[in-house]
């Protein structure tokens, strides 16, 4: 088993030394990254650096799995230095989870790995708290070439409840939710200027007038933007297994898609911004401050109006071809 720190530095040295510490006293042995006790600022060593552990541990044979110390934030900013096509050929066990979304997410895109989204060994399973019940579960995960059987097995309190009884297949695909809404905030952001108000963006002509810009950048109103991923993350139609959520960013625009089952528009039901119902549980995590996600509320009604507010245009809700498209003009 080897042991990266992709994202944040665990709190100090001593703390790699417990992970490791604790995943040989599992009866793994135990393959330190070259950059794990790097640190650089809050994050784990410079990006290539801990890209390169990430891709030391996919290409070494002897290597069966591979355990994250910790998340906190930095993954994002390996993924354009990963090498796919040597992680499609080298399969092995992937674990963590938080800010290691980001990487479970490029796998399974880019190399269809299938990784697992568990706890880590210096934030979780070094903790002496660390449940007995939540070390069991993920042995079994990671070990036995089996299902891993009901999510109560060894579980003696009573927090878990049977909404609905049946048997069902399909895909699980688990993550961070935060940190997808996030990284699609950012990646927006490398493209165009999100402004808060529309006297910021004169004031920012007036200082910059003199100068002159190598890629124009569209202008556009910050909420607008935050308020159209939310309604593209909360009401996603994953019945739709097939389509992609999109964003699409032109010199003039960015259109948002989803993938829906409708090919019209029934206006009454845009309460949230699509045809289909929002999912309550994915709705409550935008509306819960614990989470962390920054939005400003107000559903599409105040998206519309203070998208033209500042550009001059309202953004443009439409179905198209299956498609559920949101159209967002820049200043």
């Amino acid at each position: 088993m080897s042991l990266i720190a992709p994202a944040s530095a665990p709190r100090d040295s001593g703390a790699v030394d417990e992970a490791v510490a604790a995943l040989e006293k599992l009866g793994f042995a135990v393959k330190l990254g070259r950059h794990a006790r790097r640190r650089r600022g809050f994050i784990a060593g410079k990006d290539r650096e801990r890209a390169a552990d990430l891709m030391a541990m996919f290409t070494d044979p002897k290597v069966r799995g591979i355990i994250c110390a910790r998340g906190g934030y930095g993954s994002a900013r390996l993924l354009p230095l990963l090498d796919y096509v040597a992680i499609r050929a080298n399969p092995k066990v992937f674990a963590g989870f938080s800010d290691i979304t980001s990487l479970h997410c490029a796998l399974l895109k880019q190399s269809n790995l299938l990784s697992f989204h568990g706890p880590m060994a210096a934030s979780q399973i070094a903790r002496p708290d660390f449940p007995e019940f939540s070390r069991q579960s993920w042995l079994r995960t990671m070990l036995e070439p089996a299902a891993s059987g009901s999510i109560c097995q060894g579980y003696e309190g009573d927090t878990v409840k049977v909404i609905r009884r049946g048997s069902v297949s399909g895909q699980l695909i688990g993550g961070n939710l935060s940190v997808i809404f996030e990284r699609s905030v950012n990646f927006i952001a490398r493209y165009v200027n999100p402004w808060t108000t529309r006297g910021e963006l004169k004031l920012n002509h007036l200082a910059t007038a003199d100068t002159s810009v190598a890629t124009p950048r569209g202008n556009y109103q910050r909420d607008t933007i935050t308020e159209g991923l939310t309604n593209a993350l909360v009401h996603r139609d994953y019945t739709v297994r097939d389509g992609l959520s999109k964003i699409l960013i032109f010199d003039n625009r960015i259109e948002i898609i989803n993938p829906c089952r409708y090919n019209m528009l029934p206006i009454e039901s845009i309460k949230f911004g699509i045809v289909s119902a929002p999912n309550p549980r994915l709705k409550s995590i935008f509306k819960n401050p614990m989470y962390g996600i920054k939005t400003t509320g107000g559903g599409v009604p105040k998206m519309l109006q203070e998208g033209k507010a500042f550009s001059g245009h309202a953004p443009e809700i439409k179905i198209i071809n299956g498609e559920f498209r949101l159209r967002l003009d820049a200043s």
